[in-house]
């Protein structure tokens, strides 16, 4: 979305969000940064509108429920695909973009599954609804490869600061 957020650096939001975490007495929580353009005009052309930056944060438990993390979930191959990567920016997390995830996981529960799975325009696995994925497969640890169209969430950007091979002991790999 090309936006310039003017003083917030990386480093004076990660200031601010150890500020807010510290403030609001969380231990383990969600932080939500948000920048958006507020007030300046309507219209499509979004650049000529100053950006406006926000944070919250809120205490937030495993996703899918602590037995998740025991006993896992329910999910289905959702009817909604992910969308291509020449059709908007699928690595951003762009709030509008959200739309799709919620479709698939409204979808989900409507047929009494905790969670969906999204497959990208080419019919491949490309994550959860709200999740990367991951299969343990021989000892390797394998997941869709972000030209599958998925959001690069912290725990893809994490693999990826590891050379292909070993991550905490285990093997992984990208799928094409």
């Amino acid at each position: 979305m090309r936006m310039d957020l003017g003083p917030w650096s990386v480093e004076h939001l990660e200031q601010v969000a150890r500020e807010l975490v510290e403030r609001n007495d969380h231990g383990a929580c969600y932080v939500r940064p948000i920048a958006f353009r507020g007030t300046g005009g309507l219209g499509v052309d979004g650049t000529r509108v100053p950006v406006t930056v926000a944070m919250l944060s809120f205490e937030w438990g495993a996703y899918l429920g602590p037995e998740a993390l025991e006993i896992g979930v329910d999910a289905m191959v959702s009817s909604w695909r992910r969308f291509a990567s020449g059709t908007v920016a699928p690595l951003g997390k762009i709030g509008g973009q959200y739309v799709n995830n919620q479709l698939v996981s409204a979808e989900a529960h409507q047929n009494g599954y905790e969670e969906g799975i999204i497959l990208d325009a080419q019919g491949h696995v490309s994550e959860g609804g709200g999740e990367n994925l991951f299969v343990v497969r021989d000892g390797v640890i394998l997941t869709p490869s972000l030209a599958s169209a998925i959001l690069s969430g912290i725990r893809i950007i994490s693999i990826d600061h590891y050379p292909p091979g070993e991550v905490d002991g285990a093997a992984f790999r990208c799928s094409p």
